[in-house]
């Protein structure tokens, strides 16, 4: 991974441990991530945070790109292969003995 020139940083084989200062954003304050960092992670405009509480409760924040649970619905629906959504025979004990036809 190309951090560049990012000198603040610890490499394990399988851990990458930044350090980076908390910087004042209006009221707020923020981490700035590099955009090399970023397309490495996947991270695009939006990202899910997790708080994590550990055995010894410690927290860990855990930032992950947004994945979209809709992505490529279009073509399952366009699939001819696909089932409908909903069935065109749906019986149930409430249709039977609730409605008169």
């Amino acid at each position: 991974m190309v951090l560049n020139g990012q000198s603040n940083y610890i490499q394990h084989p399988s851990v990458i441990i930044l350090i980076q200062e908390i910087v004042k954003i209006g009221n707020s304050k923020g981490i700035g991530l590099s955009k090399p960092l970023l397309r490495e992670l996947g991270i695009g405009s939006q990202v899910d945070l997790e708080i994590i509480e550990t055995v010894d409760h410690h927290k860990i924040l855990q930032i992950r790109p947004v994945v979209s649970g809709r992505k490529n619905w279009t073509k399952g629906f366009n699939s001819e292969d696909s089932e409908p959504l909903i069935p065109e025979h749906v019986v149930n004990n409430w249709d039977l003995s609730e409605w008169t036809w």
